[in-house]
């Protein structure tokens, strides 16, 4: 029953993680359009505009990530009576969450990062 639980649990932070990341990345294009339609007028590229969103993103995922882990290590004796046949810093399940958390955030990534590339430079900078 406990491991059903955290399972079911599991699963909803990964939901809220992926929203999460979604939220702040899809918000941050939004505030910085302006800046976007600048960059574009200057020179850069969409590739230029999806790693700039991508790289944001991933840094939030990757301290995030970091974080996480030392709060597992930290607070492994809480849950080593609820694993089963694994212990509770096993680092091929640690490896195994961070890239899990890091993949599906790379996947909410990707739709702020294309909006960026679909700004309109000259409506953006007759609005300045």
């Amino acid at each position: 029953m406990a491991n059903s639980m955290l399972k079911v649990l599991a699963g909803i932070a990964l939901v809220l993680t992926v929203v999460g990341v979604f939220s702040v990345l899809a918000y941050t294009v939004d505030r910085r359009m302006g800046e976007f339609g600048v960059r574009v007028a200057l020179g850069a590229t969409p590739r230029d505009l999806v790693r700039l969103v991508l790289s944001r993103g991933m840094a939030l995922t990757l301290g995030g990530v970091v974080l996480g882990m030392g709060g597992t290590l930290a607070l492994t004796r809480f849950v080593r009576s609820l694993l089963y046949e694994t212990s509770a810093q096993d680092p091929w399940v640690l490896a195994a969450v961070g890239v899990v958390l890091i993949t599906t955030s790379l996947a909410a990534c990707i739709i702020p990062s294309l909006r960026a590339t679909r700004v309109d430079v000259s409506r953006l900078l007759r609005s300045e």
